[in-house]
């Protein structure tokens, strides 16, 4: 599919995406997944590659009770906690923020290694940049 670039579509398009397409043929829409995006493929234009994407409603329902249960465990408001996503797309940006507490140091522990992240900030952007799938630890230490 092809795409008039501006900073919209550039920030909207990302892999991964899904995207309602309405289909005049059949009066319905169909909703595809963003697998590639090529944004030096012409003078404004961006190329977008889109992949056929089915419906789950059961893996939807059962994202919606993990999603409930995890609101369910309250968090100790007056202890320092860290506030983001639990999970993260590959290729994907999430932000992370500590909350009471400061002069501290962000670390990610990942396949047995911890690397500090260099940052004092209150908020942090992780760029997802692995392609592979797993778990990682996000630490704020004072």
């Amino acid at each position: 599919m092809y795409i008039t670039a501006d900073e919209n579509t550039n920030n909207y398009f990302e892999r991964f995406k899904t995207v309602k397409i309405f289909d005049p043929r059949y009066n319905t829409e169909k909703t595809w997944q963003v697998v590639g995006v090529d944004p030096y493929y012409g003078d404004g234009i961006i190329q977008v590659f889109l992949d056929e994407f089915f419906e789950n409603s059961i893996a939807d329902a059962v994202a919606a009770n993990n999603n409930k249960e995890n609101n369910e465990n309250p968090v100790d408001k007056t202890a320092p906690y860290i506030t983001g996503p639990l999970e993260v797309k590959q290729y994907s940006k999430a932000y992370y923020e500590i909350h009471n507490a400061e002069n501290g140091n962000w670390y990610i522990e990942w396949q047995g290694k911890e690397e500090s992240l260099n940052s004092s900030l209150k908020i942090i952007p992780l760029n997802i940049e692995i392609g592979e799938l797993g778990w990682f630890t996000l630490i704020y230490r004072i």
